[in-house]
């Protein structure tokens, strides 16, 4: 599934599109959310280039991050995100999968 872009303001400025759709992290509105590593494993566990948003190269809140793949994902197919960083100072991991959903 590919995201085409044409949002203003754009997400991403220097993504280049289509790209996957983004893959956002928001924490409550008054923390500051810095993100120091984030990984994005394919189906076959390669790791993804993406786009990362935030509030330094964008109009994100600093409570908010987003990575846009590089490459519209694969339908049906099961991705990983790795994140690492801090939310006010404190360290923190996170590590999810989903699934893309099949084509219609």
């Amino acid at each position: 599934f590919a995201f085409t872009g044409g949002e203003i303001p754009d997400p991403a400025p220097g993504a280049r599109y289509p790209s996957g759709y983004p893959l956002t992290v928001q924490v409550g509105s008054g923390s500051i959310l810095k993100i120091g590593t984030a990984e994005l494993d394919d189906p076959a566990g390669k790791s993804q280039a993406g786009f990362g948003v935030d509030a330094t190269n964008s109009e994100a809140s600093p409570s908010q991050w987003a990575v846009l793949p590089r490459d519209p994902l694969t339908p049906g197919g099961r991705y990983t995100i790795k994140l690492a960083g801090t939310v006010d100072g404190q360290p923190f991991k996170l590590s999810w999968s989903f699934t893309v959903a099949p084509s219609p």
